[in-house]
């Protein structure tokens, strides 16, 4: 009987040592709308004089599952864990900006199900993406991983019965600010960039997956109405500002009592200008999309503080 993609789900882990499921792992199920890790192996051709322009064979020699995770964000937290979706996600992405060892996971993909069941171990965020869009109406992540090995596995989790309480977060309900102002948006991008490289030594999977540099930026578009950043753009002008993102989604009772939402509140403390972006159309009104590299501040500041709450 052929596997049909809708009864495939994705459990996550984490891990204590890197590529190591632990002896009594805790599951947690994450709904997703993508998942493309696969074994990436390298392969090399042989390429002797032997007196023939054929080809005589190839050997694939290392390799290590690497793809995308692509989801909404969710303010729900799942089998009474601690964390909501988007603070699990968020804080495996990016919540240790000077470790070179970033957190990894474990993750367990069930395909039919326990027909082609996978494990991945080792998985560590190389780059995300979140983004909402007030056309869409949802706010989105997408994950860059990069693991260790990739193994059969016999039998999945079982499936949780709450997945009704599961809702994705709404762009209506998220908040805005530049320089301490509020902004009404079309849509933002956040996105980071961790340059894992992958080390091998002798064996076919990686023995070192370290963290380079920290890449991000993080755009916002909204309606134009002068020519503030076009000014700043000709006059080559080094513009820095604060911003903040306030991501809030619903947990739909699985938080504390008397509350509704979980809480992102992402507080940017250095952006710089760095272009605008016009969007124009004959009957539309004018979109301008500005991108802003997050740096550092010269204090004992990190380039962005994340908080959690939950609130009514």
């Amino acid at each position: 009987m052929a596997i049909h993609g809708i009864k495939s789900y994705l459990v996550l882990g984490a891990e204590t040592t890197w590529g190591t499921t632990p002896g009594t792992p805790t599951f947690y199920h994450l709904p997703v709308t993508s998942y493309a890790v696969k074994m990436a192996r390298d392969r090399r051709n042989s390429t002797p004089f032997v007196g023939l322009q054929q080809r005589k064979h190839g050997r694939s020699f290392r390799g290590m599952p690497s793809g995308q995770l692509q989801t909404n964000l969710y303010g729900f937290k799942p089998g009474g864990s601690a964390q909501s979706i988007m603070e699990y996600l968020i804080t495996w992405a990016c919540s240790q900006p000077e470790s070179i060892d970033k957190l990894s996971k474990f993750a367990d993909w069930a395909e039919g199900p326990d027909i082609s069941n996978v494990r991945h171990n080792g998985l560590r965020v190389n780059g995300w993406t979140i983004e909402g869009t007030a056309d869409s109406g949802t706010v989105t992540i997408s994950l860059d991983l990069m693991g260790k090995t990739e193994a059969a596995l016999a039998t999945a989790q079982s499936l949780p019965n709450d997945r009704e309480l599961c809702v994705e977060m709404e762009f209506s309900d998220c908040t805005f600010a530049l320089g301490g102002v509020a902004q009404s948006l079309r849509s933002f991008r956040w996105q980071g960039q961790n340059n894992l490289a992958a080390t091998y030594l002798n064996g076919t999977s990686p023995s070192f997956l370290a963290a380079g540099q920290l890449v991000e930026s993080l755009n916002f578009t909204f309606m134009k109405a002068d020519d503030t950043y076009t000014a700043y753009q000709r006059a080559f002008a080094e513009v820095e500002m604060t911003g903040q993102i306030v991501l809030k989604g619903s947990h739909n009772g699985s938080g504390t009592g008397g509350t509704n939402y979980t809480v992102l509140t992402a507080d940017f403390n250095r952006l710089a200008f760095v272009n605008p972006e016009d969007t124009r159309a004959m009957n539309a009104l004018i979109e301008e999309g500005l991108t802003f590299d997050v740096l550092k501040p010269d204090s004992s500041s990190a380039a962005k503080t994340l908080a959690y709450s939950e609130v009514s």
